[in-house]
């Protein structure tokens, strides 16, 4: 064998073994979790809290990035917030509404959709939050200026971008 052959086989080797070890760290881990789970599901009743109190609970990534909190949030609102880098699931007064960013021709819109409504429609707001971040102001697009039975809304909103009728009123909320 040269000795080139010889690097190959060595490197294709340490991957291997790389691979192969973490195999085993996760098959371990597995095993573990699934004894966790036996354990668990064994628990004599009396060791099963009837009650547990939080303040807030916020479930992070491998990152540490929050991706669920369930709780009031800074600004005093209850609810559950699931979410992702464009994604939202928020519940407010009883309701609970799906959000998600979808700019368009530059702007910063979000599209909302009450979950609880049996049509499931969707409402698009142009949104800006003030420098400090206190201020948040919206403004929803006007069906007059869109209807409803719109196909290509991305499309038609782009269009209208500068129709001074395309928004209506701003709604400004503060921290």
């Amino acid at each position: 064998m040269d000795d080139a052959t010889l690097h190959a086989v060595e490197h294709r080797l340490t991957r291997l073994e790389r691979a192969n070890r973490r195999w085993k760290v996760a098959v371990a881990l597995a095993v573990g979790a699934l004894g966790g789970v036996v354990a668990l599901g064994a628990a004599e009743p009396d060791l099963i809290p009837d009650e547990l109190r939080v303040k807030r609970l916020v479930i992070v990534d491998q990152n540490n990035k929050p991706r669920a909190v369930l709780g009031p949030s800074s600004y005093g609102s209850s609810g559950l917030r699931l979410y992702d880098e464009r994604h939202y699931v928020v519940s407010y007064n009883g309701d609970l509404y799906r959000a998600f960013h979808s700019d368009v021709a530059g702007m910063p819109l979000l599209s909302v959709q009450n979950l609880n409504d049996r049509e499931r429609k969707y409402v698009v707001l142009e949104w800006k939050l003030s420098e400090d971040g206190k201020r948040l102001t919206i403004r929803a697009v006007r069906t007059e200026a869109v209807p409803e039975t719109t196909r290509d809304l991305a499309r038609t909103i782009a269009e209208n971008r500068e129709n001074p009728k395309l928004f209506g009123e701003a709604a400004v909320y503060t921290r």
